[in-house]
C-alpha cells in the first residue's frame, strides 16, 4: 500500500492507524515518519519524523521501518512498533515521545533483508485502554500495563510465525 502527499515522496506503509472520533489516521512505514491525515481532507496535516531513531554520540541513527501502529481509545496517544523491536508512545497533540518500551522481544536482527529482521508486527489496545498487547515474528505476545508503563506477561512461542492478531 502507498499513501503519498505532494510535498513528500511515496513510501511503503507497514501500519495504519484510525482515531476512535474517525476524524484522523496515521500511517507509517519504511521511512520512519509517522503521519497523522485528515480523513475528510485527505491530507497529510502533520507528522513525527524519524520516529524510532535512536541517538548515539549525538547521531541520530535510523534504526529500521515502522512495522505497527495503534492508537489509544482516548485518542491522546500513538503506539508505534519497529523492527528495531521496541514500542514507542507519542502524545497525539504534541507529536513528542512520552515513553519508549525497551525490546523486549527476543528475535534477532539481521540486515540482510526487510524478511530477516525480527519485528513488532502488531499492536492492540484493550478496549478500556488498560493493557497494550504486542505481537512479534519471533513468535511471541507481550502484554503491557499501558497506564503502569510495564511488561505484565510474556507469552513465548506463541504461534510458529505470528502475523497478526483480532
Amino acid at each position: 500500500m502507498y499513501i503519498s502527499s505532494p510535498s513528500d515522496p511515496i513510501g511503503e506503509i507497514f501500519g495504519l492507524a484510525i482515531t476512535h472520533d474517525n476524524r484522523f489516521f496515521v500511517s507509517a512505514g519504511k521511512d520512519q515518519c509517522i503521519k497523522i491525515w485528515d480523513i475528510t481532507s485527505r491530507n497529510c496535516i502533520d507528522y513525527i519524523q524519524n520516529a524510532h531513531a535512536g541517538i548515539v554520540y549525538n547521531i541520530c541513527l535510523r534504526l529500521g521501518p515502522i512495522t505497527s501502529l495503534t492508537i489509544t481509545p482516548d485518542d491522546k496517544f500513538i503506539v508505534s512498533g519497529s523492527t528495531d523491536q521496541s514500542i514507542r508512545i507519542f502524545n497525539f497533540s504534541t507529536k513528542h515521545c512520552v515513553h519508549r518500551f525497551p525490546a523486549t522481544h527476543e528475535g534477532k536482527i539481521k540486515p540482510n533483508s526487510i524478511k530477516d529482521i525480527e519485528a513488532v508486527t502488531v499492536l492492540v489496545m484493550t478496549p478500556d485502554g488498560r493493557y497494550l498487547i504486542s505481537s512479534s515474528t519471533d513468535r511471541s505476545i507481550n502484554v503491557y500495563d499501558f497506564q503502569g508503563r510495564k511488561l505484565v506477561k510474556q507469552i513465548k512461542d506463541a504461534h510458529s510465525g505470528l502475523n497478526f492478531l483480532i
